[in-house]
């Protein structure tokens, strides 16, 4: 889904042929949703729990926190990745430490079954070599979705030290339509405290 890669948007084309004009009877609810509903801006589809996937919010996080070194390498993998073609990524001119970074991204993510082979090569030079795995779902999660989970998960963790979870509510990959009935898509939004909170990430 192209417009999905490119995180929120508003449809241009209006209201699909055949679109609900009311939320399903699984649509989300709660603190959000109520308060989208009485701007008259209804909620179709939306995710609140992280926990449904875990390994991909252990990876998010993993990346997340240590992006400062992970960046040189998670560029070239990400490009590997959206192709579905091996690559081999030189780490020679990386620090010791973002060449351990890389080391130990590529070992999780071959464990957790996100990249279909993880290779270090020392020698003649160092090197690492990444083949993809051509699932589109975790495709999608490590050309840019992981970012969503871990702004979700930064976001709630702070919001739980702060205040209680009836004054609060998070959710991502967030679809609905507008007053006017153009669809809209949303990587992230909240509502806080009576506020609302609309977020797009980008990597």
């Amino acid at each position: 889904d192209d417009d999905r890669q490119k995180g929120g948007s508003f449809s241009q084309r209006g209201r699909r042929d055949g679109a609900p004009k009311t939320p399903p009877e699984d649509a989300p609810t709660g603190l959000l949703v109520d308060y989208l509903k009485k701007h008259k801006v209804l909620v179709f589809e939306g995710q609140d729990d992280l926990g449904q996937n875990e390994a991909f919010e252990h990876l998010a996080r993993h990346i997340g926190q240590h992006f400062d070194l992970l960046a040189p390498f998670y560029e070239k993998m990400k490009r590997a990745v959206a192709t579905g073609k091996t690559t081999r990524v030189d780490i020679e001119s990386y620090s010791e430490q973002e060449r351990s970074a890389a080391v130990q991204l590529g070992t999780l993510l071959y464990r957790h079954g996100m990249l279909k082979d993880f290779y270090y090569h020392r020698s003649p030079k160092k090197q690492l070599r990444v083949i993809p795995n051509k699932d589109g779902e975790i495709q999608q999660f490590l050309t840019g979705g992981w970012l969503e989970i871990y702004v979700v998960w930064l976001l709630s963790r702070r919001l739980r030290a702060r205040m209680s979870p009836a004054k609060y509510q998070v959710m991502f990959n967030v679809k609905g339509t507008l007053p006017d009935e153009r669809e809209f898509e949303s990587d992230l939004m909240a509502c806080i405290d009576g506020r609302l909170l609309w977020l797009e990430c980008k990597t």
